[in-house]
This record gives structure tokens, C-alpha cells and sequence, in this order.
């Protein structure tokens, strides 16, 4: 991690296993599994994955996190993304732990626009991204949370909470997910109709927007919003300035027993 676990951000490390130093609590990498196993760890320094461009956890490789207690990411200028994956590859975070993302630029960075793919999964662990420069969550393309949480807070910058940037799919299975943001919530860019969708099953979901939408679709090159959200939760509270959302009602599929809380939307 930063500086001082440089194996970790090779895609062809020589070590089957490596151990990090951390400020606190202890990471290792496992090269056989490509997991980093992070225990209560605490990492602050920053590696230079690119000219102008720094990681706290960067990848070259798909990459698995099994997390254990809670760890913590903290940026001392603001100047280093949390967690980045190189063009085209994933990032799976998993664990019954908790990670703290504080003070980033942003709070993950997956995936380029130079490449197809690049996805994030967050399956049971407990993700919380405060206080970024830029996005708290940015995926190349999809976004999938299972028996987890996320809580984003971007409420101190301008800038979005989650963004889903070609052709993404951004699917909630039994999870909470808590956004603050200036800008939109939650936004999805690129693509078209049949393949950017918002999916919340069995999922609370609030969303707060001081500036833009609750969730917000890029419109298309006929100037129409495109995309699809699909709804079979109890629960989704957005408080928003311009709507909850700017998708087209018949582009919304609800189940019978969705409450919907509005704010200013």
C-alpha cells in the first residue's frame, strides 16, 4: 500500500505472499489469490500509479479486499485517490469489516474510459467515503452491492456520490446505501436505454442532492434521458433541487409494496 507495498501494485509480483507495513493494524497480499487482506490497517501513504496521479491501494489486476475490523484510508493533502484499478480491471471488497475512506481525491476510482470493464462489488463489507475532492464512487462500468452498505458524503465538495460512467449497471441486493451530495447522487453517463439501470431489491436507499437529482441519466443524442430503474424495495427517501430523478416515468418499474419519501423532489 503506497510507497512501502510497490509488489502490490505490479501485476506480475514475485512474491507469493507480502506483508505491508501500515501505520496500525497489519495488511498482507496474497500474489496466488490477488487478495489483500487488510486488518484494522490504517494507510495514509500514496502511490504515484501514473504521472499526477496517486493511489493509497492501486491495482494492475483484478484484485479481491477481504476486510477485517475497521480500516481506514486517510489522505493527508487530499491529493490521492482511495482505491484504483487499472484500466479494464475489478475490485471485489468483502468481509464482515468495515472501510473508512476519508479526505481522498476520490474514494475509489475503478476502471478508464480507455478500456471496456472495470467494476466494483461490495459483498457484506461496510463502505464509508468522506469528504472527497471529486466523486465519492467512480465505476467504469458496473457497481454491485450484496449484503452491504455504502455511505458516501460529498456534501463538502461539488462533486457526485456515486458515478456509473459507460454503459453501467448499478444493482442494491439487501443493502442500505446513504448519499449526501452537492451534485447528483447518483449518476449514470454514457450508454444507452437498454443498458444503463439502477436496481434496488430488498434495499434502503437514501439519497440527498443539495444541487442536482437524486439520480440522474445522461441523456442520449436525442436529448432524452436513457435508462431504466427497477424498484422492488420498501423504502427510497430522496430529497433533492431539480427531482427525485430525470428519467421518464415509463422508464420506472415500482413493486406494489414501494414507499416513496420526497423532499424537495
Amino acid at each position: 500500500l503506497g510507497i512501502p507495498a510497490e509488489p502490490l501494485f505490479r501485476s506480475a509480483s514475485t512474491s507469493e505472499k507480502t506483508e505491508i507495513n501500515c501505520g496500525s493494524g497489519t495488511a498482507s497480499y496474497d500474489n496466488a489469490t490477488s487478495t489483500l487482506t487488510l486488518n484494522n490497517a490504517v494507510i495514509s501513504n500514496s502511490y504515484e500509479y501514473k504521472p499526477y496521479n496517486e493511489a493509497m491501494i492501486y491495482s494492475g489486476k483484478d484484485l479481491n479486499i477481504a476486510l477485517n475490523g475497521t480500516n481506514t484510508l486517510s489522505s493527508a493533502n487530499a491529493a490521492a485517490d482511495g482505491i484504483v484499478s487499472a484500466p479494464g480491471k475489478n475490485i471485489r471488497v468483502n468481509g464482515i469489516g468495515n472501510q473508512l475512506i476519508e479526505n481522498a481525491n476520490y474514494g475509489f476510482y475503478i476502471g478508464s474510459n480507455e478500456m471496456a470493464g472495470g467494476s466494483l462489488t461490495i459483498q457484506l463489507a461496510n463502505v464509508k467515503v468522506i469528504n472527497p475532492t471529486a466523486d465519492g464512487i467512480w465505476v467504469n462500468k458496473d457497481l454491485t452491492v450484496t449484503g452491504g452498505s455504502i455511505i458516501v458524503d460529498t456534501s463538502n465538495s461539488s462533486s457526485n456520490g456515486i458515478v456509473s460512467n459507460s454503459d453501467g449497471i448499478i444493482n442494491l441486493m439487501g443493502s442500505i446505501l446513504d448519499i449526501k451530495s452537492v451534485k447528483n447522487a447518483i449518476r449514470f453517463v454514457n450508454g444507452d436505454a437498454s443498458t444503463k439501470k439502477l436496481k434496488i431489491v430488498y434495499s434502503d436507499v437514501t439519497l440527498t442532492s443539495a444541487e442536482e437529482y437524486g439520480i440522474y441519466f445522461e441523456p442520449n443524442s436525442t436529448n432524452s434521458p436513457s435508462g431504466t430503474i427497477d424498484f422492488s424495495s420498501k423504502y427510497l427517501d430522496i430529497t433533492s433541487k431539480k427531482g427525485a430523478t430525470n428519467l421518464n416515468k415509463e422508464n420506472i418499474n415500482v413493486n406494489e409494496e414501494f414507499s416513496y419519501t420526497s423532499g424537495t423532489s
